[in-house]
């Protein structure tokens, strides 16, 4: 006699930017399962996906929201019935995604005690060095240079190597002449989880500077502060560095390309496995105001919006390399890795058509939705 399945045992929830993941241990006699939610812990769940097949022991909530908590719980069902709810697991997004924008630019610092723990080896994304100042306080600070400025909404600091070194009381300031300071944040009686450790701070900082210093006055007992990385963050400005790379979609894994690896004026973007070509290769300058030209290396000419367009479905070409605003792009962290590269002229996005995977596919720009063919990332580091 066919019986109701009992609830899944356990369930577990990994959040990323974009989404969380709950995965739940299989019922047995289970024929399907149902993905219950709610924000108040104990109670209150709602259906968020029903009937998922006997073989799935995963969901993907691409529905949460930042900055909420979620409960979920699952229930197993076959033609007898549904079991009552799996016991609960609470889940989040991470925060909101960013990237780290101390690349390309000029550290200082207060004092070193040697070149090899010199302030630029705070930001040189190395947990392994650090800079090593020679007295429990100081500053540490970073110049974007000239004509750069940054909108930092987040800043992380790690800890070195040695625990008693680690800052424990200080400010960060911005400046846009190196003279006039304001205060960002202040902190106080901090301690770090482990050596290599790294806290993060959010800042409701909207105003850009050119100059951020961290003001440590204190070390946690050392006569000496150290510090392995300082991380200064944001989803806007200058967020990848100039150079050449290849840019791959997230749905289809494949590259964009000049078609047929055409240099002419007009020639249509499109999508294509990889192959090395230099028609798969493209140069990304920074042109201020966190816009980018994106130059095609074999043909010279940029990526750009089709006759100025606004409008949905609007094919992206090479095009003469002219400074309008259909030229130029800004490149939009969305997490995971992923940015989202947008048109100045229209603040439409890159996007494959019809989200195929076809080899040849088009590329032309829509409005963001968030799906997987408008996502982007670069074989190289940004």
């Amino acid at each position: 006699m066919l019986t109701t399945p009992s609830a899944p045992a356990a369930v577990f929830t990994s959040g990323s930017n974009n989404a969380i993941n709950v995965r739940w241990l299989p019922s047995f006699g289970a024929t399907g399962y149902n993905v219950l939610r709610s924000t108040i812990s104990g109670g209150g769940y709602a259906p968020i996906a029903s009937n998922l097949p006997a073989s799935t022991t995963s969901y993907e909530d691409t529905t949460a929201a930042v900055g909420t908590t979620y409960y979920y719980v699952v229930q197993a069902v076959n033609s007898a019935g549904t079991s009552g709810n799996s016991p609960q697991f609470y889940g989040s997004l991470l925060p909101s995604p960013m990237v780290n924008l101390a690349f390309g630019g000029t550290a200082t610092a207060s004092s070193c005690t040697q070149a090899k723990e010199s302030p630029d080896h705070a930001f040189d994304l190395n947990p392994a060095t650090k800079w090593f100042a020679t007295a429990a306080t100081g500053w540490l600070q970073y110049d974007f240079g000239a004509n750069n400025t940054q909108v930092i909404k987040r800043y992380t600091i790690s800890s070195a190597d040695v625990p008693a070194r680690d800052p424990r009381n200080w400010t960060l300031l911005g400046s846009l002449d190196g003279s006039r300071w304001r205060t960002l944040d202040s902190q106080s009686n901090q301690s770090f989880r482990n050596p290599l450790w790294q806290n993060t701070y959010n800042l409701s900082n909207t105003t850009r500077f050119r100059y951020y210093r961290l003001n440590i006055t204190a070390a946690n007992g050392a006569t000496q502060v150290a510090i392995s990385e300082l991380g200064l963050w944001s989803d806007t400005g200058r967020t990848i560095p100039d150079g050449t790379c290849c840019l791959v979609n997230r749905y289809s894994n494949k590259l964009l390309t000049a078609l047929n690896g055409g240099t002419a004026n007009g020639t249509q973007l499109v999508q294509w496995t990889y192959d090395d070509g230099d028609e798969q290769k493209w140069t990304f300058t920074c042109l201020g105001n966190g816009q980018y030209k994106i130059t095609g290396l074999a043909s010279g000419r940029v990526m750009g919006v089709n006759g100025a367009s606004t409008a949905n479905g609007t094919k992206i070409l090479l095009l003469e390399p002219t400074q309008t605003s259909n030229r130029r792009w800004t490149i939009t962290p969305i997490g995971d890795g992923y940015f989202r590269i947008t048109s100045a002229h229209s603040g439409k996005v890159a996007d494959v058509e019809g989200s195929s995977t076809a080899d040849g596919a088009n590329l032309y720009q829509w409005a963001y939705g968030g799906v997987l063919n408008q996502h982007w990332f670069f074989t190289t580091a940004p």
